[in-house]
């Protein structure tokens, strides 16, 4: 018959892989608590006077966690079905575009439309963007809530045309001055 292992309750330091997060307090195996835990500083024992401490200390950054958990939930909510197209300088066969469309600049341009803060955010999927097309990322609010956005990259082709005329019309007026100087003199 297999002797029952004492367990012992301790408070964690850190986080331990399989074990738990900073300032749970869980039961170990006393072997393990005495031999590895303790020695690494990985955890405390729970009448420890530090212990309370960190029960506290752990306490606050649940309610916060859960807080930021709703404020993602309501932004999710906003961002729903939400299509975000953005337009860029393509090559002639319109397929790829000059330079890239980074993480940074979608969530600036959701931030834009949306009008919403997303300063934790992080984008998930194949990027930087570097050709014209429908692209699927998912958008991580924090480690528990994300969604999905869709992204639609077009190629400018009115911007374009429409510098090349400015820039036309302004060396006929650079000329035209110039003739106008050589006259005066």
């Amino acid at each position: 018959m297999k002797k029952a292992h004492k367990k012992i309750e301790v408070v964690l330091i850190s986080e331990v892989e399989k074990l738990g997060q900073k300032g749970e307090k869980i039961l170990a195996a006393k072997g393990y608590v005495q031999n590895y835990l303790i020695p690494q500083q990985k955890a405390i024992l729970s009448t420890d006077p530090r212990a309370v401490k960190l029960l506290e200390e752990a306490a606050k950054k649940q309610k916060l966690r859960e807080a930021e958990i709703a404020k993602a939930r309501e932004i999710v909510e906003k961002i729903s079905n939400f299509r975000l197209k953005m337009m860029a300088k393509a090559t002639k066969d319109s397929k790829k575009i000059f330079g890239s469309i980074t993480a940074d600049q979608i969530l600036k341009e959701i931030s834009k439309n949306v009008k919403i803060e997303l300063k934790k955010a992080k984008l998930i999927g194949k990027l930087p963007i570097r050709n014209i097309g429908n692209f699927a990322l998912t958008l991580q609010l924090t480690p528990d809530v994300e969604t999905k956005v869709n992204i639609s990259v077009e190629a400018e082709k009115a911007a374009k045309s429409a510098k090349t005329k400015t820039a036309g019309s302004l060396k006929k007026v650079k000329k035209a001055t110039k003739k106008s100087k050589s006259k005066k003199k």
